[in-house]
């Protein structure tokens, strides 16, 4: 069996973005506003977490392109450290961290769940993440040319949720930019211990809840052998992908402190987020459901990039004897 190249640039780019781009940018900044205090720290903090993932982007550029083979890292760890370490790599990713797919499919049903006025019996909440899994892998048996285009389509509707919500928030919220003048002093910050409130805790806090809403943008090496022309596709995939969910994160966040103030951030309950919040302020009633029908797509789109790249893995373990052929 061999690979087709049959990615190009959009269709790349479109499956990293798709894998970044899950629910953490539509909740994080609640416990970030908590963590740090000020509306200047939480955008830092998100540029800083940006430009870190973009430098790691850069170096992934560099090696996949002299290595655009299926399996990204374990071609690295195997070349740098030899294939006992990409072994046991490649082991940990296939029996642990592949797992993480069914915690993406029981978000996407809880999203649904919401969307229908949390009327699913208990039944139904533990059997439609495993349908929703199937979904994911009988489309991935599709050719990578129309997994691509799947991948940009959610991309694109991803895209327009966080520019919804920010372009909502800018013409219709009714905000102020003097929000940025204040800081979450005194706010309730529900489910943030007092250890990670202010100081260099706080701000190491903020930055691991922001790196983990940047978490994914490596996703595209492990597909590197069916990208097509991958010394020129791959670098301008991963930073191109990377820069453009830096704009996007900065961009929502300001709309956040437009409409609200860092004290009515703070305050928001744990069991909310702070989307829906600012959408509420000019959607209405329909916030939540449009919200819901988004973050239920958002999550698609992170388990459909995820089931898309995880078989490279094992497929090029088995390349290498280390995996039945």
């Amino acid at each position: 069996m061999k690979l087709v190249r049959s990615f190009t640039l959009v269709p790349a780019a479109a499956v990293i973005i798709a894998n970044i781009v899950g629910t953490g940018i539509f909740v994080k900044t609640r416990v970030m506003t908590v963590n740090v205090g000020s509306p200047e720290l939480v955008i830092a903090v998100w540029v800083i977490a940006g430009l870190l993932s973009l430098a790691g982007a850069m170096l992934y550029a560099e090696l996949s392109t002299m290595m655009p083979r299926a399996g990204g890292q374990f071609n690295f760890i195997g070349a740098a450290f030899g294939q006992r370490w990409a072994f046991l790599y490649g082991w940990t990713r296939v029996l642990v961290s592949g797992a993480g797919g069914a915690a993406i499919a029981m978000l996407f049903v809880i999203f649904l769940n919401n969307l229908l006025g949390n009327s699913l019996s208990p039944l139904a909440m533990r059997v439609l993440p495993v349908c929703v899994i199937i979904v994911a892998v009988g489309l991935n048996f599709a050719s990578g040319r129309a997994n691509g285009s799947i991948a940009t389509a959610l991309t694109v509707g991803k895209i327009l949720l966080v520019l919804t919500i920010a372009a909502g928030a800018f013409l219709f919220g009714d905000g102020s930019w003097t929000h940025f003048d204040g800081n979450a002093a005194g706010g309730l910050g529900e489910g943030v211990p007092e250890s990670a409130r202010g100081g260099v805790a706080g701000f190491g806090a903020a930055m691991l809840g922001a790196l983990w809403a940047y978490n994914g943008w490596n996703v595209i090496v492990v597909i590197g052998g069916e990208v097509k022309n991958p010394s020129w596709t791959l670098p301008r995939a991963l930073i191109g992908g990377t820069t453009l969910v830096i704009v996007l994160y900065v961009l929502i966040n300001i709309a956040y402190f437009y409409v609200l103030s860092p004290l009515e951030i703070a305050n928001i309950p744990e069991s909310s987020s702070i989307a829906s919040e600012v959408a509420a302020r000019f959607m209405g009633a329909g916030a939540a459901a449009v919200l819901s029908a988004g973050l239920m797509l958002s999550a698609y789109g992170t388990l459909h990039a995820g089931t898309l790249t995880a078989p490279r893995l094992p497929y090029a373990m088995a390349e290498r004897g280390l995996l039945p052929r």
